[in-house]
């Protein structure tokens, strides 16, 4: 996972392709999504045919369902060994029918405190009683392996994706000071014109609608850049054990 960790994507495939065959299931699937988010749409899918694949990875489920409620809420993984004439799970059944799924186990991936997805276990050849082994090892893999990896490679995907100038950085640095653009200008040699402009930039990247926004998104980036490295020592250790 540590190879991939600039592509989160690519983590989480590894990681559920990892506990399809750890725990021998059917198949299995992931996403990562938010707790709030409407639905739960598999990102990644791990399959024997490509039909089935495509046929996992555009059936989405209600995220605010209340089975898919329990998952969130619990501290490990969740199994639901029939998921047909199950009172809990009546509403969904006929997708699993047309999915074939006939058994489930689904665990949040949490990495300190944060929600950054589901991922779900699915047997399709008739009711399975999961072991207290198979929640240990699902538990196991994704709290002390898939999570913080996972986590370090979002937070490197996401720095990435807002990168703002030295111009902008300095310009939103003293706005933060409380200074005005006529203010920031004279501070580093500029036209309050050109203040302007690096801020309206800086808003556009951030998709900040005023200023108190932008501060608080520029904020967030440097945290993220002083944090990155020390997630990405964990996650090196954490994939070193993994892999050994």
């Amino acid at each position: 996972m540590l190879l991939h960790l600039d592509d989160p994507t690519r983590v989480l495939a590894l990681g559920v392709d990892h506990l399809a065959h750890e725990i021998g299931s059917a198949r299995a699937d992931a996403a990562v999504i938010d707790e709030a988010d409407r639905g739960y749409l598999p990102g990644v899918v791990s399959a024997d045919s490509a039909d089935e694949r495509a046929r996992i990875a555009t059936t989405e489920l209600p995220n605010q369902h209340p089975v898919l409620r329990s998952v969130w809420c619990a501290s490990g993984a969740v199994s639901f060994e029939r998921v047909r004439n199950n009172r809990h799970l009546v509403t969904l059944e006929p997708v699993f029918d047309r999915l074939g799924t006939t058994a489930m186990l689904a665990t949040p991936i949490r990495y300190g405190g944060i929600g950054l997805g589901v991922l779900c276990l699915d047997e399709t050849g008739g009711p399975r009683r999961f072991t207290p082994s198979d929640h240990t090892r699902v538990d196991r893999f994704v709290q002390r392996h898939l999570a913080p990896v996972l986590h370090a490679s979002l937070t490197r995907h996401a720095r990435k994706r807002v990168t703002l100038s030295a111009a902008e950085n300095d310009a939103v640095r003293l706005l933060a000071q409380g200074m005005s653009y006529a203010e920031i200008g004279r501070a580093l040699g500029k036209s309050a014109r050109t203040i302007d402009n690096q801020l309206r930039s800086a808003r556009r990247k951030t998709r900040s609608r005023n200023a108190v926004e932008l501060i608080a998104a520029v904020e967030l980036i440097a945290a993220v850049e002083h944090t990155a490295a020390v997630e990405h020592t964990a996650a090196a250790q954490t994939s070193k054990r993994f892999l050994n």
